[in-house]
């Protein structure tokens, strides 16, 4: 796929299981299951995190890797450098208003983030 490619028309339009991994500052490793990321008009991903491992990796650590598996099993692994977190503001709420989140999972009142990531590199799920 061209470096071109529109990664919001490729997830509205694939279906597939996204993960995100991340690293604190001395390498420990946590992948968890994440939703596909709001892509902005400048290629940043948006990920709308809670205050948990992954989000306080992100804060040590500003790489990340983003894997997502179609089911036919192809996909792609999209390496990721965070460059702002958003607690408030219209970007922060457009994004939140755009949760994909199934209605019968109910917000237990934590406290949100928006993270915005650059996109650095993007490879094939398997192989190159």
């Amino acid at each position: 796929m061209s470096s071109l490619e529109n990664w919001k028309s490729y997830f509205n339009s694939h279906i597939g299981l996204g993960f995100l991994s991340t690293a604190n500052a001395s390498g420990k490793v946590n992948t968890a299951v994440y939703a596909r990321p709001h892509v902005q008009i400048n290629g940043d991903f948006a990920f709308i995190m809670n205050d948990r491992r992954s989000f306080a990796n992100v804060s040590e650590n500003p790489f990340a890797v983003y894997a997502f598996i179609e089911s036919n099993s192809s996909g792609y692994r999209f390496y990721l450098k965070r460059e702002v977190v958003l607690t408030e503001g219209i970007l922060y709420d457009v994004v939140l208003s755009e949760s994909r989140k199934p209605p019968h999972i109910q917000d237990s009142g934590k406290d949100k983030y928006v993270v915005l990531f650059k996109l650095t590199e993007v490879r094939p799920l398997v192989g190159e």
